[in-house]
Parts: structure tokens; C-alpha cells; sequence
């Protein structure tokens, strides 16, 4: 039953993530009555799973004059962000079926501040809710905004966010967790988590950082991936912009038409790129210990051993940069 519920879950955000994706051509060419009409309708059902019991309900009227800022500092918690209608938020908590109830209806009672000031909304914490109950993650968020929002989310401690549906731009820091974001097409993402994985799909652009996990970006405008620690991987599809990626230990696999110039680097993992058969770029790759190969068809591979590569493709174009230090370079 939990299960089949967490599929319900997904599909509803699945559903949510494709009304926003139509609703930027809605915005431009249309106005906003479709998109209006729609979110009245089967995408405003509420997204607790069993497991979970609904604590806290409260809706704030924001208006639709101005983007909504939302500001959320809360610890130990799990944190879901998604568009649902306009001119309201609301804000769901939910309690893990694990702790003690009362002790959450007390903390939701007197440690939690919900508050609203014109377009802003705050959400903070004390704190405390992972140490007064004992148990991680005791609580999670479900927080349904307009599609004008602004996001800047700080989690200390463990848990998890997510954030879908926006005009952005939007602030993701996370101490430990995954970070999952994406339809935020018109403002670019941070996201940054001291461990944990992340997923960024569909974005503007975004600025991209774990200390330790992987990271995937597809579907983004310009981008940046830094992985500081650990054999974390990135992988990156259909970028549209400058892409910048980095490890310590982990591989990096890209696949892209280069539209601006990447720059692409580790210290002992493996890099390798896929680029269209009639891509033009110019390439300059580099490793100290590693090996270079080229598996294009009407492109010679080097002969031996090579560690050190620098070739204008179909005529060159965009600069796409390569180096690690112990890994191979494979370029196809």
C-alpha cells in the first residue's frame, strides 16, 4: 500500500511538472486562463503517503500582483516545493508514523513559524525536532505555491528537497541529503548539499555542488557541477549552455550539441563526451597518467599511447576543455 502510494506521489508531481512546462508557452502566447483552469482542476490533490500522518494545514493568501518569495529554514525535515495554483501557498506538514505524535503536534505548536508579510512567506524552526523526538527526519513539508516563486530553502541536519514547478529563481542548501529540481525555466538554480545526490532537470540554468554524491543535470542552461569529494559521478545531457564539471574521484560523461564552450576536469576518474557526428567544436584534452582515444568516424583514433590532444573538428567551433589527472579521455 505504501508503495502503491508513493507511485500516486510521483504521478501527481509528474502531472504538475508537465502543466508548468505548458505553462511557459501559456505565459507567452496565451495568458494565463488555461493554466488557471487547469490547476483548478485533478492537479491540486494533496501529496502525503501512507506512513505519514497530516499534522499542520494552513493556506495563506499571497495575492497575484507580485512573484511569491518563499524563505524556509527548518532542520531534520524532508522539504517539497511545487507549483499547484495561484494567488495561495499552502503549507502541509506531515509526521512520520514512527514518533511520537504529540511531541510533533507540540513542536508544529510552539517551534514552527509560519508567517506572511505581503508576497513573502517564512518558514522556520527551532531546531530541536530531530533531538526532542530521537528520530531523523521526523517530519516532512509539502508546500504548494504559485507559479511566480522564489525560492530560498536552508536545511540543516538530514532530509531531503524538492522543488518543481517555478519561475525560480531558487536557493537549495541542504547539510546532508538529496537534492531534486527541475521546470525552473525561467531563473537559474544553486543547489548545494554537503552530502547527497543531485538531480537537475529542465532548468534555466544551475550552479551545482555536493560534497560528497553524484550529480545529474539534464535538459540546462548554462551549468556548473562540482563534486568536492568521493568517487560521486556527474552526467549531463542536452546542455544548452556553458557547462563547467568537476570531481575528485568519479567519472564525468556528457552528451550535448556544444553550444558554448566546456570546460570538463578530474583528478583520477574518466572523462568522456558525445557529441553529434556534425558537431563543429575544437577540442583540448589532456591527461598526466590516463589515455586518450577518439571513436568518431572520419576522425582518426592516435596512434600509441597519447595524453595530450588538441584538434579543431568539422572545421572547430566551441571550445570543449578536458583534463584529469589519473583517468583516461575518451571522445566520441
Amino acid at each position: 500500500m505504501r508503495a502503491a502510494a508513493r507511485k500516486i506521489h510521483s504521478f501527481a508531481a509528474f502531472l504538475r511538472a508537465m502543466l508548468c512546462s505548458f505553462a511557459s508557452i501559456v505565459l507567452r502566447y496565451k495568458g494565463r486562463l488555461a493554466l488557471s483552469v487547469l490547476a483548478a482542476g485533478i492537479l491540486t490533490c494533496p501529496l502525503g503517503a501512507f506512513g505519514e500522518s497530516l499534522i499542520l494545514a494552513k493556506t495563506l493568501d499571497v495575492g497575484i500582483k507580485d512573484p511569491v518569495v518563499l524563505q524556509i529554514d527548518v532542520s531534520n525535515s524532508d522539504v517539497s516545493i511545487g507549483y499547484s495554483r495561484d494567488g495561495q501557498v499552502s503549507v502541509q506538514v506531515y509526521a512520520n508514523d514512527d514518533t511520537d505524535k504529540s511531541k510533533i503536534a507540540g513542536f508544529v505548536e510552539t517551534g514552527l513559524l509560519v508567517e506572511l508579510d505581503g508576497s513573502r512567506v517564512t518558514i522556520s524552526d527551532s531546531a530541536m525536532i530531530a533531538i526532542s523526538t530521537g528520530v531523523n527526519r521526523p517530519i516532512s513539508y509539502q508546500i504548494d505555491v504559485p507559479f511566480r516563486t522564489q525560492v530560498r530553502c536552508s536545511l540543516s541536519g538530514i532530509g531531503k528537497q524538492k522543488v518543481m514547478g517555478i519561475t525560480g529563481p531558487a536557493n537549495l542548501i541542504s547539510d546532508w541529503g538529496d537534492i531534486d529540481v527541475s521546470y525552473v525555466r525561467f531563473a537559474p538554480v544553486y543547489a548545494k548539499t554537503g552530502k547527497g545526490n543531485i538531480s537537475a532537470t529542465r532548468l534555466f540554468g544551475v550552479n551545482a555542488e555536493t560534497g560528497d554524491g553524484n550529480i545529474v543535470v539534464m535538459e540546462a542552461g548554462s551549468s556548473r557541477a562540482r563534486i568536492v569529494q568521493g568517487h560521486g559521478r556527474i552526467e549531463a545531457g542536452g546542455m544548452r549552455g556553458y557547462f563547467s564539471g568537476s570531481t575528485s574521484g568519479g567519472d564525468i560523461h556528457v552528451k550535448a550539441v556544444p553550444h558554448e564552450n566546456w570546460e570538463i576536469k578530474s583528478v583520477s576518474g574518466s572523462i568522456r563526451v558525445e557529441l553529434p557526428e556534425n558537431a563543429k567544436f575544437t577540442i583540448d584534452a589532456s591527461t598526466e597518467s590516463g589515455e586518450i582515444s577518439v571513436e568518431r568516424s572520419g576522425v582518426g583514433d592516435p596512434a600509441g599511447t597519447v595524453r595530450q590532444i588538441a584538434r579543431a573538428i568539422n572545421g572547430g567551433g566551441k571550445l570543449i576543455q578536458l583534463h584529469t589527472t589519473k583517468g583516461n579521455i575518451v571522445i566520441q
